[in-house]
């Protein structure tokens, strides 16, 4: 099957690829100080060069150079250009919170969230899930990191019900995997707004196992990839690619609840012995 034009996903995310170079590793190694750097100075970087880079970070262009190709680009430019657009996402965040009924507003996307999310939880869709999830070889599940943490809770509860299940992100991503996996596995993407489900499309497409994707978006393109696509809510939204990000209950709670409940009608149909 071929898709058409996707994203990069080693430039998915750019600010949270940058965040977890700066959590995972030592103060002194030259990639933290870069994106250390970079994130210190969001604002001026457009008229910053890949020399004055080197000379404020004091290391040298080559580690520039190799610190640019580590995080996915090919040039400095290319690297300001989508960092440009990461900050429309972080513009968003705060757009979102920075209202005068954010209180009230936040109380009536979460209730209409809740309502949907469990009006799925009891259709034969999620049934038909929970089978595939019990029977299937080895099951993954694949998510942007900064997204949620529902699947890493999820792996975690099913280990007591003798299931053992993987979970790759964008920034621990392995091809080998999604390469060895047959038509007896299973892989679930989970992409609230589909942009995580776009960047990993061509990856995705390679892959022989069994493919669901979780999302609000009905984006017909999926459909060529995916086997099975569990839609978060029956209103039909779709949308390419969101530029500026997307903040609402479904992005902030959507899969945690949707997990627990998940985690619910999982053992009562399979209950631990």
């Amino acid at each position: 099957m071929k898709t058409t034009d996707t994203h990069d996903l080693r430039t998915y995310n750019l600010v949270s690829t940058l965040l977890s170079i700066v959590n995972s590793n030592d103060d002194n190694d030259s990639n933290v100080i870069l994106a250390n750097y970079i994130l210190s100075n969001i604002d001026r970087l457009e008229a910053t060069s890949i020399y004055d880079l080197a000379d404020e970070c004091f290391v040298s262009r080559s580690s520039v150079q190799r610190f640019i190709k580590y995080i996915g680009f090919d040039s400095f430019s290319n690297l300001k250009a989508k960092l440009s657009e990461a900050m429309n996402h972080n513009h968003r965040y705060q757009r979102y919170c920075n209202t005068t009924d954010f209180v009230q507003q936040y109380h009536r996307q979460t209730e209409e969230m809740t309502k949907s999310i469990e009006k799925l939880a009891n259709t034969e869709h999620m049934e038909y899930f929970i089978d595939l999830l019990h029977n299937r070889k080895r099951v993954v599940f694949n998510f942007a990191e900064a997204s949620t943490v529902a699947p890493i809770a999820f792996q975690e509860a099913m280990i007591g019900n003798g299931k053992i299940i993987r979970c790759i992100t964008n920034s621990s991503r392995s091809t080998e995997l999604l390469e060895q996996l047959d038509e007896f596995d299973m892989l679930v993407t989970l992409s609230t707004t589909g942009n995580y489900a776009l960047a990993t499309l061509n990856d995705i497409n390679r892959c022989k196992a069994f493919k669901v994707l979780f999302t609000l978006n009905h984006l017909d393109k999926f459909k060529n990839v995916y086997d099975r696509i569990i839609y978060l809510s029956e209103k039909e939204e779709s949308f390419d690619y969101i530029r500026e990000g997307k903040r609402d209950a479904y992005t902030i709670q959507g899969f945690n609840y949707l997990f627990d409940l998940l985690l619910f009608k999982y053992l009562q149909k399979y209950p631990n012995e």
